[in-house]
């Protein structure tokens, strides 16, 4: 049996910096497509087994994560993080959900490694949707939750369904909106030296992190006493919100390396945790989907465009996810069109005029010191 060569096997920084985009994206999905799932029941009450034909979306980024990033692992890793997202926030179906993610994420890597990890066409992620579709009916056949239901008119027709579903919506979706990715020129490779992490990016970065950790820490404490100050109209105290979001769009501005928008939103919600923020552990989880936000507008130009635009893209992106982490996480209780609406609209205005033009102003003003000469955006600063 022929190898796989070493460099279709290794990972690179980008390769993981999708896989992450994948999975937090199709966490998110996850999540809203159980309440979903809950509330589409009643729908199937005649023939229950029926709601199988909804499961193959939770199975998508198994096999969108193999086409997508063609490494061994990775159809497993999207699936198993995907799910592990979902779970954050809270569900219905406990930490089994965590083992399901991995039965599923199982059978799509198998589909591939059957292929050697060379054939990503149709057949092969239809096939990869079988199998995922074969794990998940798998793991509820046996599972304790299903236990009691009869066998003939529950299980498996459940299971054959489940299949059926997987097969369609995860292999056959999946391949369609590979192939419309790659149409985008999202899915691009670029050259290999402008992938590679420097020490000294990862220096600034850690620097960018850490100075904006501890002012997110500071800005933390002016949110809660200046909270009185919007007590006429709440939601409008997301006009400061953009401030969170700015280590997002200027790491990607300053280090212009896949990861660097996630790398320094991320670490920056982390050290703000570690300093006591109000908010506890899930800043960080916050940082991760606010991170990817900003990754995303850097990525749909294949880290090529670093001007003002892209800039407020990267704003608009990241104050979007930021806007539904809260949506769905923080503000769940509050009216929807009295609160979480316009707390939502306003918080993704703050991060494109503060992350976003105040980025790239903000980047503007070191090129012009002569900090970041040993940077792209430093050796522009003749032209901007």
């Amino acid at each position: 049996m022929s190898k796989v060569t070493t460099t279709t096997n290794r990972w690179r920084t980008v390769d993981v910096v999708v896989a992450a985009v994948i999975a937090v994206t199709f966490g998110v999905i996850f999540w809203a497509w159980g309440l979903l799932w809950d509330a589409a029941t009643p729908a199937f009450a005649a023939l229950p087994a029926t709601q199988a034909i909804m499961y193959g979306v939770w199975l998508i980024p198994a096999v969108l994560g193999g086409l997508v990033l063609r490494r061994p692992g990775a159809a497993l890793l999207c699936q198993a993080a995907a799910v592990t997202v979902s779970a954050l926030p809270g569900n219905d179906w406990n930490n089994t959900i965590l083992l399901q993610g991995l039965a599923p994420g199982l059978g799509a890597e198998l589909a591939f490694a059957a292929f050697r990890y060379r054939s990503f066409r149709l057949p092969t992620a239809l096939l990869a949707g079988a199998l995922a579709g074969l794990g998940a009916a798998l793991f509820d056949f046996f599972d304790a939750d299903n236990s009691g239901t009869a066998l003939g008119s529950y299980r498996i027709p459940f299971a054959l369904l489940t299949i059926v579903s997987a097969t369609v919506v995860a292999g056959l979706g999946a391949g369609s909106l590979t192939r419309a990715l790659a149409r985008m020129g999202v899915l691009a490779r670029r050259n290999r030296e402008t992938n590679r992490w420097r020490t000294v990016d990862v220096v600034v970065a850690a620097v960018i992190a850490v100075t904006f950790g501890v002012i997110f820490w500071a800005w933390g404490l002016l949110w809660s006493v200046a909270a009185p100050v919007f007590a006429f109209f709440p939601p409008a105290q997301a006009i400061m919100y953009g401030v969170w979001l700015i280590p997002a769009v200027l790491g990607g501005l300053v280090i212009r390396r896949p990861g660097a928008a996630l790398f320094c939103e991320m670490v920056a919600a982390i050290v703000s945790t570690l300093l006591g923020s109000e908010w506890g552990s899930i800043t960080i989880l916050q940082g991760l989907a606010q991170g990817i936000g900003a990754e995303l507008a850097f990525a749909a130009f294949r880290y090529r465009s670093f001007r003002l635009p892209t800039a407020l893209l990267a704003g608009a992106l990241t104050g979007l996810s930021a806007a539904l982490f809260d949506f769905f996480v923080w503000n769940s209780e509050y009216a929807l069109g009295g609160y979480r609406i316009p707390y939502a609209l306003l918080t993704i205005a703050s991060a494109t005029a503060i992350a976003g033009f105040g980025a790239e102003n903000l980047t503007r003003a070191l090129a012009r010191t002569g900090v970041l000469d040993l940077f792209p955006a430093g050796r522009e600063r003749t032209t901007i």
